[in-house]
């Protein structure tokens, strides 16, 4: 199979299955239920894609949808990109247009999620100590303080999941195991 970029939109089709699959499991989610679902797949299958197009189409005031894709990168690049990807999807929620730069992001958070920008500072900080693996556990503790924060529920979709032991953290699964939502 070719690799090619993920397609969402208009130019997805089928997979109807999976789709109301993770439909479902998103309703369980948002009526109380833990949902933790797992994409496996072999590279190119549409995994992404998939993913890509189920978040497109969710239109429910009442959750945060969040996507990152986890790459091969150094743990403060990640940290970053993990960070912003949480002010986005706090921002699109509330009608917000979401730059693209990290500190405009920021910027623009300030007026609505205060304490989730405090933990930012706070694993910013820790990251520039070194201190890896506590900077990573409050990390994923982001989800949960801007499910506070808002008083919505958040669904974190991680694409390549399976990439985050290689980032340095130690027993990267089981932390993010408890954050996880999707």
């Amino acid at each position: 199979l070719m690799e090619t970029d993920p397609i969402s939109g208009p130019s997805f089709f089928g997979r109807d299955e999976l789709l109301l699959a993770l439909e479902k499991r998103t309703q369980a989610f948002l009526n109380g239920y833990r949902q933790n679902v797992g994409l496996v797949g072999k590279k190119g299958v549409g995994k992404s894609s998939l993913i890509l197009h189920f978040l497109s189409r969710l239109d429910d005031k009442s959750l945060i949808a969040i996507y990152l894709e986890v790459q091969p990168e150094p743990l403060d690049a990640f940290a970053q990109k993990f960070m912003a990807a949480v002010l986005a999807g706090g921002l699109k929620t509330r009608g917000e247009d979401v730059p693209q730069d990290f500190n405009t992001i920021v910027l623009r958070g300030k007026r609505y999620f205060p304490r989730t920008l405090a933990r930012m500072r706070e694993i910013r900080a820790k990251l520039a100590r070194s201190e890896w693996n506590a900077a990573f556990q409050e990390l994923v503790g982001l989800t949960q303080q801007l499910r506070e924060e808002s008083g919505k529920k958040v669904l974190l979709a991680l694409d390549n999941f399976d990439l985050l032991e290689d980032l340095g953290f130690h027993d990267a699964f089981h932390k993010f195991g408890k954050a996880m939502m999707l």
